[in-house]
C-alpha cells in the first residue's frame, strides 16, 4: 500500500488506473492487497488460488486465519473490481482440481461473473503465457 501513496505522488503515474499483477506469493499478496486497497482497479494472481485444507502452509495460515477465511471468500471482497486468477493444469504446488472447487464455491456467491476470470491454462507453476487476459487486464483499467 505505501508503494501506491509512492506511485501516486509521481506525474507519470495515473491514479484512475492502478492494477496489481502477482505469480505465486506475489499473487496471494494481489489477492490480500486488492481486497483491502480500493485503489487497485484490476488484478491478476496468477498460480496461488487454492484450497487451504488441501494446501495449508504455515506461512500462509497465519494464527490459523487463513484457514478461516478461504480463497473464494476473499476473492469475493474484490467484488466488483475485476480479477483475473489463472491456474496451471500441472501445476505442483497446487492441484487445478481444488482451485475450481473454490471457485465453484466463488461464483455461488454472486450472480455477477463479468468481474473475473478464473482460467486453466497448460502449464505448471508459472505465469500463463496467453497475453488474451493480461490484455483484458489492461483494458479493465480503462473502464
Amino acid at each position: 500500500m505505501k508503494s501506491i501513496d509512492y506511485l501516486e505522488t509521481l506525474d507519470f503515474v495515473d491514479k484512475e488506473k492502478i492494477g496489481m499483477i502477482g505469480l505465486s506469493y506475489g499473487g496471494f499478496y494481489t489477492l490480500c492487497t486488492t481486497v483491502i486497497d480500493t485503489r487497485i482497479k484490476s488484478a491478476f494472481a496468477c498460480s496461488h488460488y487454492n484450497n487451504r485444507y488441501e494446501n495449508s502452509w504455515v506461512d500462509w495460515t497465519w494464527f490459523d486465519a487463513g484457514n478461516k477465511f478461504l480463497d473464494n471468500e476473499i476473492a469475493s471482497l474484490v467484488y466488483p473490481r475485476y480479477i483475473c486468477i489463472p491456474v496451471g493444469d500441472n501445476d505442483a504446488a497446487f492441484a487445478y482440481e481444488f482451485a475450481e472447487k473454490e471457485y465453484n464455491k466463488l461464483k455461488e456467491m454472486t450472480d455477477n461473473e463479468d468481474w473475473i476470470d478464473f482460467v486453466k491454462f497448460e502449464g505448471i507453476h508459472e505465469f500463463i503465457k496467453d497475453d488474451y487476459y493480461i490484455e483484458k487486464f489492461l483494458n479493465r483499467l480503462e473502464d
